[in-house]
C-alpha cells in the first residue's frame, strides 16, 4: 500500500525525507537516526541541509516548529512506517580486501 505524499510549505517531502521528520518528531538523536534509516551520518547532515533549504527553516529546531504548528502533517509523520534504506556495496563484485600476491 503505498503511502499519501507529505507536504511542507506546498513543497512534497521525499520518502526518505518524510523518514527523517519522522525520526527528528521522535526526539531521536542524529546518530540514532542515521543508524534506524540505514545511512551514514554524513548522509544524514546532508539530507537535512537540504530539507531546510527545501522547507524554508534553518535548522531542525526550525523544521520542528513548522512540523508541530501543522497537526495534520505531525499526525501523518508521526503515523508513518521508517522504510529502511538498503546499504551501498562500497565495492565492486570480485574484489577482495586482501592485498594481490606479487
Amino acid at each position: 500500500m503505498k503511502e499519501e505524499p507529505v507536504h511542507l510549505n506546498g513543497k512534497e517531502m521525499t520518502s526518505r525525507e518524510a523518514d527523517i521528520a519522522h525520526c527528528m518528531l521522535a526526539a531521536l538523536p542524529h546518530k540514532d537516526i542515521a543508524t534506524e534509516l540505514n545511512i551514514s551520518r554524513s548522509t544524514l547532515r546532508g539530507e537535512c541541509r537540504i530539507m531546510y533549504l527545501k522547507f524554508g527553516a534553518h535548522n531542525e529546531k526550525d523544521l520542528m516548529r513548522m512540523v508541530h504548528a501543522l497537526p495534520s502533517l505531525k499526525k501523518k509523520l508521526l503515523s508513518r512506517r521508517v522504510h529502511k534504506h538498503k546499504p551501498k556495496d562500497d565495492k565492486p563484485s570480485g574484489s577482495s580486501d586482501s592485498p594481490s600476491e606479487k
